[in-house]
């Protein structure tokens, strides 16, 4: 998915399916890179627990703060599907 839209909220709350249970998401708890596409002349923003998101900006800043921006709406967009929203990787306990 490539996003044109600029800003982002660092939070979403998320009405799942029955409406009866939130979850808060912290769109700053995923993991964020962004590497330069030299096909598509670009930064592309990725997230890790969302792979099938991208961003696709002139500037790595840019990408990063976009590929957030389309992040923050991902939670919504998967509970309307009733589809499981990734846990973010820094809430994972690591053994060892």
């Amino acid at each position: 998915m490539r996003s044109g839209r600029r800003g982002a909220g660092l939070t979403r709350l998320v009405a799942m399916a029955d409406k009866s249970i939130h979850i808060r998401i912290r769109v700053d708890e995923y993991s964020y890179r962004a590497q330069y596409s030299a096909d598509d002349r670009a930064f592309i923003g990725l997230v890790n627990e969302f792979p099938g998101l991208s961003a696709f900006l002139d500037t790595w800043e840019g990408a990063i703060k976009e590929i957030k921006t389309v992040v923050s709406e991902g939670p919504r967009l998967l509970s309307e599907r009733n589809e499981q929203i990734p846990e973010p990787l820094s809430r994972h306990e690591w053994p060892g």
